[in-house]
């Protein structure tokens, strides 16, 4: 059994080092002044063994580490060693990799993992569970195994596609992207990958954004028909969903539906498509088809699946490795300002409030400091102006989008310096 030592914090950073340059073995310290460095020479250990063991055989953890920290031997010599195939490894977390990776919180209204005997996923959560500001947002690991490289990223990138995750943004589409890029293909790999080709990976958010809000406007017109509450077997395509009979086949007639404020589709039907019409831009679904809460179609050739879910106040869609929540329309709209919108990010506890109330401010000036998922996040003056109020105190927990304070900005001319 290790012995149990009671040392000062310069002896546990050399055992620490020591460690962790020859990664001979693992130490456990009773003192919880060196909690966190007992712990980082765990997790240093622990971070990639589940790839190592795809392709290596051996379980790094169980059968050597912890074996030779209980006084065993090595079982084994490096001639004994070999390696079989290659494994890659992904990790989903939640967070939105268009906004410098901000973390994101939420509930996991749906979550489903893909299903692969070549594919290893270690997770810790289920549906129903909430990604909170308290805890890393890493939701799994996926690693694949396969016997050439190339197979285990396409192994990889399939798996990646699998997943239903639905309440929270996630990094599945850039993963998607890393994993499709020619470079890392090939092999041209350094430890600037994601700096030296940050533009093509890059989600391109707008488009697929609006490609999502047709899809669920197209949800909501399924949904809303009478066909969907009455036919319980529902595997609908759109001369089946009951939403023909308030149209003639060919009319050019529209239906409105309303996602958010100020933002209503219009949706025809035309023979085997819909044309829907959105900010002034119209797109062509076709083969559509919706079971469940789960849907599928094809857009200008691309095939799109999914799935919709509506709480009490958002409505939530998850399509190809996105997701998106819009919030429930109101009878009476809001008169937003967006260069007045001081709202939070994202779930979190409110640390410090720099202002209050008749303070002038000036541009980039800092305002609040949030902080969530170990991390500090702030609230800066868009532009020069005074503070009218202040409806956060330091300490308070706050969720994302939830008003902070209120700024009346100066007028261009007096702002100007």
């Amino acid at each position: 059994k290790p012995e149990v030592v009671d040392v000062d914090t310069y002896v546990m950073e050399r055992i620490v080092n020591r460690v962790s340059a020859t990664d001979e073995s693992s130490v456990a310290i009773v003192d919880l002044g060196a909690a966190s460095l007992s712990l980082s020479v765990i997790k240093n250990g622990n971070l990639q063994y589940h790839r190592e063991q795809a392709f290596g055989g051996h379980d790094l953890i169980h059968q050597l580490q912890l074996h030779i920290a209980c006084g065993g031997t090595l079982p084994l010599l490096q001639d004994q060693l070999c390696c079989s195939g290659h494994a890659v490894e992904a990790r989903i977390y939640a967070e939105d990799p268009s906004h410098d990776f901000l973390p994101q919180t939420g509930i996991l209204h749906r979550y489903k993992e893909p299903q692969d005997s070549h594919i290893r996923i270690d997770s810790g959560v289920t549906q129903g569970d909430e990604i909170s500001i308290y805890y890393d947002p890493m939701i799994s690991k996926v690693i694949s195994h396969a016997p050439t490289r190339q197979q285990a990223i396409h192994r990889l990138y399939k798996a990646v596609e699998g997943y239903v995750i639905l309440g929270c943004r996630t990094n599945i589409d850039y993963i998607q992207s890393i994993l499709k890029h020619r470079a890392f293909n090939d092999a041209h790999l350094t430890t600037h990958f994601v700096e030296d080709y940050a533009s093509d990976l890059k989600p391109n958010i707008g488009e697929m954004t609006h490609i999502m809000e047709c899809l669920l406007a197209m949800c909501l017109f399924a949904v809303n028909s009478k066909s969907y509450h009455s036919n319980a077997d529902l595997s609908t395509h759109l001369d089946t969903i009951g939403v023909r009979s308030q149209f003639r086949v060919n009319h050019t007639g529209t239906s409105p539906i309303v996602l958010a404020n100020h933002s209503t589709a219009y949706i025809s039907l035309h023979d085997e498509s819909a044309l829907i019409t959105l900010n002034g831009t119209t797109i062509p679904i076709s083969q559509w088809h919706m079971q469940g809460d789960s849907f599928r179609a094809v857009i200008n050739g691309l095939n799109y699946n999914g799935c919709f879910y509506q709480s009490a106040s958002h409505r939530y869609i998850f399509c190809n490795g996105l997701t998106m929540n819009v919030s429930i329309p109101q009878t009476e709209y809001i008169n937003s300002d967006s260069d007045n919108d001081y709202t939070a990010p994202m779930n979190g506890t409110v640390v410090k409030v720099n202002v209050s109330p008749g303070q002038p401010v000036s541009k980039d000036e800092t305002l609040v400091i949030l902080e969530a998922m170990k991390m500090e996040h702030t609230i800066k003056a868009k532009s020069n102006g005074t503070v009218t109020q202040v409806v956060c105190t330091e300490g308070q927990m706050v969720t994302g989008g939830q008003n902070l304070l209120d700024i009346e900005a100066l007028p261009l001319d007096e702002a100007k310096p």
